[in-house]
C-alpha cells in the first residue's frame, strides 16, 4: 500500500523513538493515513508536555521526505480534561458584492473575539469552525502556457520549493537543546507574483506574474457554516477540568456584551448558542427543590408522627450538612458539576436516616426520666459507632468516583 509505505511507516520509525507513549495505532484509510497515540497517563504534566513536543517535532522531521502531492500533516492534541462551556457565533450581513472582503471582516473579527475570550480565567481552548486559512491562488493562461512552453507541475514544483517551513535537526549545546527550522515561506502576494519559474542563463528568467494571475483568497470551505440564515464563524469554548462552569459562562457573557460594543461595524452581529451551563443550571435546581421537598414532607412525617421538638431537630440538619459540605467544597476548590450534585442528593437520604437514629435514640432516653444533657450524650454515644461505620462503608464503595470529573 502506497499510503502505509511512503507516509506511515517513515513516521512510526520516528515515534519509536519517543519516550512516554503508552500506545500507538495507524489507520491507513482511502487516501488518508492517521495516528492515534496514547501518552502514559502516569507521568508528570512536564513529562507529558515534552512528549507531545516530540511528537511534532517527529512529524516536522518526517515532513520533508513526503511525497509530492502530500499534505501536511497535522498534529491535534485530545484530551478529556476539557468540557463545552458555550458556543459563539459570529455572523454578518450578506454583501454578494464583494463577498472576499465581507469574510474578511467576519475573520478579522472572530480572530479579535478568540484573543479577548483566551484573556478569561478557566478558558481551555477556542475550538473554531467555518474559519477559512487565507491562501494565494495562481489562475495559469492557457496560451501563456503555449507561448513560453512551460507546464503546470512547472509552476507548481517552482512555489512549492519557494515556500518551505523544515526542521533543520537540532543543535545541541551542553545541557540546552535547539530545534533548528529552516523557514522560507511567502509573506505577500507579491512575493508569489515574481516568483522565478523557469530562469534564463542571461538573467531575467519567467516569472508566475509572466503566465498567471495570482489572487489573495482564501480556502475552499469544505463545510459551510450557517446561523440564522447567515455565513458565520462559530467560536466553541472549552472550560478547564478545575473551572467552574456557572461563573465561567456568566463572566464569557458579560465579556461578550462588552466587546460587541467595541467593534465598530454594526454588520457583525454575535451570538451565543448552546449554553452547556444550563444542564448543570437545571441540575442545580432539581436539587434544591428536592432538597425543599424533602425538607418539607420530612418535617411533616415528623411533625405527625414524633411531634415538633423532633421534626425540628432532624429538619435542621439537611441545610446544617449542606451548609458544611460548600465550605468543604470551597476549600478543596471542588466545582459544582454532575457527580458532586448527584452525591448532593444521594446523601440527603443518609442525612435523613443518621438524624432519625441519633435524635430517636436521644429522644428514647429522655422519656427513661434521664437528663437532656445526659440523655443527648448517651444516646449519640450509644449509636456513634454503628452510624460511623455504615457512613464509613459507603464512602468505600463510592471512593472510586472520587476520581472522576
Amino acid at each position: 500500500d502506497e499510503i502505509e509505505q511512503l507516509i506511515s511507516i517513515p513516521i512510526e520509525k520516528e515515534l519509536r523513538e519517543i519516550a512516554g507513549l503508552k500506545k500507538v495505532k495507524s489507520y491507513n484509510l482511502e487516501n488518508i493515513s492517521v495516528f492515534v497515540i496514547e501518552i502514559e497517563p502516569d507521568i508528570s504534566d512536564e513529562q507529558k508536555r515534552k512528549t507531545i513536543d516530540d511528537i511534532k517535532d517527529a512529524v516536522d522531521t518526517v515532513r520533508g521526505d513526503l511525497p509530492a502531492g502530500a499534505e501536511q500533516p497535522i498534529v491535534e492534541e485530545i484530551t478529556f480534561d476539557t468540557q463545552p462551556a458555550l458556543d459563539i457565533a459570529i455572523t454578518i450581513d450578506s454583501d454578494q458584492q464583494n463577498p472576499d472582503e465581507q469574510y474578511r471582516e467576519l475573520r478579522r473579527t472572530a480572530r479579535e473575539l478568540e484573543d479577548y475570550i483566551y484573556d478569561i480565567s478557566g478558558v481551555a481552548e477556542v475550538e473554531r469552525f467555518g474559519y477559512l486559512d487565507r491562501e494565494y491562488r495562481v489562475e495559469v493562461r492557457p496560451e501563456a502556457l503555449q507561448r513560453y512552453r512551460v507546464g503546470f507541475n512547472s509552476i507548481a514544483n517552482a512555489i512549492r520549493d519557494r515556500n518551505f517551513d523544515l526542521p533543520g535537526g537540532v543543535l545541541r549545546l551542553g545541557a540546552d537543546e535547539y530545534l533548528l527550522r529552516t523557514k522560507e515561506q511567502y509573506r505577500n502576494i507579491n512575493e508569489v507574483r515574481n516568483t522565478v519559474v523557469r530562469a534564463n542563463l542571461g538573467g531575467g528568467g519567467l516569472r508566475v506574474r509572466d503566465v498567471g494571475s495570482v489572487y489573495d483568497t482564501f480556502e475552499e470551505a469544505k463545510i459551510l457554516e450557517h446561523f440564522n440564515g447567515h455565513n458565520a464563524i462559530i467560536l466553541k469554548i472549552w472550560k478547564k477540568n478545575d473551572a467552574d462552569m456557572l461563573t465561567l459562562t456568566d463572566e464569557v457573557k458579560r465579556r461578550l456584551a462588552e466587546f460587541e460594543n467595541r467593534i465598530d461595524t454594526d454588520r457583525i452581529t454575535i451570538e451565543y448558542f448552546n449554553d452547556y451551563s444550563r444542564f448543570v443550571r437545571v441540575r442545580l435546581s432539581s436539587l434544591i427543590i428536592n432538597g425543599i421537598i424533602g425538607f418539607v414532607l420530612l418535617g411533616l412525617t415528623m411533625f405527625i408522627i414524633l411531634g415538633p421538638r423532633m421534626s425540628f431537630i432532624v429538619g435542621m440538619s439537611i441545610p446544617t450538612a449542606f451548609m458544611v459540605a460548600f465550605i468543604g467544597m470551597s476549600v478543596f476548590d471542588i466545582t459544582l458539576n454532575v457527580v458532586s450534585m448527584f452525591a448532593l442528593v444521594m446523601v440527603l437520604g443518609m442525612i435523613v436516616d443518621f438524624s432519625i437514629v441519633v435524635a430517636e435514640n436521644g429522644f428514647r432516653h429522655m422519656e427513661e426520666g434521664e437528663e437532656r444533657v445526659t440523655a443527648v450524650e448517651v444516646g449519640t454515644s450509644e449509636v456513634f459507632w454503628p452510624v460511623t461505620t455504615t457512613l464509613l462503608c459507603i464512602t468505600a464503595a463510592f471512593f472510586p468516583l472520587l476520581h472522576m470529573t
